[in-house]
């Protein structure tokens, strides 16, 4: 909720309170680290993915594995 006593999505609130941790984070040398929250927050999860993956195969969990293999040979690792 917010000052008003209105409900909010807590994503939002989460990229809200992001956004104002940005000055704090780059005068820590970390906003890249930061940045990485908000992707997971837009994109979800990589338990999500995972399991976005094996639904889509029929539960195959070979599948899963498969994805995460291509993801870190291209050079993406899930939470990026």
């Amino acid at each position: 909720m917010d000052a008003e006593s209105n409900e909010k999505i807590v994503t939002e609130d989460l990229i809200e309170r992001l956004n104002r941790l940005e000055p704090v984070a780059a005068r820590l040398g970390c906003a890249d680290e930061l940045a990485d929250v908000e992707k997971i927050i837009r994109r979800g999860a990589g338990y999500q993915r995972q399991r976005a993956v094996a639904k889509a195969h029929n539960g195959d969990l070979h599948a899963v594995v498969d994805d995460l293999v291509t993801l870190m040979r291209d050079g993406h690792p899930p939470i990026r």
